[in-house]
């Protein structure tokens, strides 16, 4: 379950994984790059996510900790979720899902685990992107991130606050 991870910190994680899943290990100029940030802003993060032992730092390559997968994957989990649940509320799927980039981390862990009950388990956002099954995580398995355009796009200076889930 996230603990004290910022949305700006699930940021960096997933576009560090979305790196490393598509272009190989990667460094601290392929996360400047993607994310558009400073080469300051980006190492001051990259050393909050080493502190917070969710990644490792081996010369100039990043490497994603159990600690960190496995954060990863719930942000996975817990985007697909809250997506298909405001899909079957009727927004579109990709509204749907520029929704649920914004909001999750900001659901508790357990609302979001009846909310998935509920639904019958699905392991498919609207968009067609396969997510984890919270309870039986895969560390190998590859899986794509959902709305990662709108994560790319939006400004990442906007999340200036830590957000603590139980």
């Amino acid at each position: 379950m996230i603990k004290n991870i910022s949305p700006r910190e699930a940021d960096y994680l997933l576009i560090i994984f979305e790196i490393k899943n598509n272009e190989g290990l990667p460094r601290n100029k392929d996360v400047i790059k993607k994310l558009k940030v400073s080469k300051p802003t980006a190492s001051l993060m990259i050393k909050k996510l080493c502190d917070k032992k969710l990644i490792t730092r081996e010369k100039e390559y990043i490497f994603l900790t159990r600690k960190g997968l496995l954060t990863i994957f719930e942000l996975l989990w817990r985007h697909g979720v809250i997506e298909l649940s405001l899909d079957y509320l009727g927004l579109s799927p990709k509204e749907a899902c520029n929704v649920s980039r914004t909001i999750e981390l900001m659901i508790p862990f357990d609302t979001l685990v009846k909310i998935w009950e509920k639904m019958k388990k699905p392991l498919k956002c609207p968009l067609g992107f396969e997510f984890p099954n919270i309870y039986e995580v895969d560390l190998s398995k590859k899986y794509y991130i959902c709305g990662l355009e709108t994560l790319l796009s939006r400004k990442l200076n906007i999340h200036k606050r830590k957000l603590w889930l139980t």
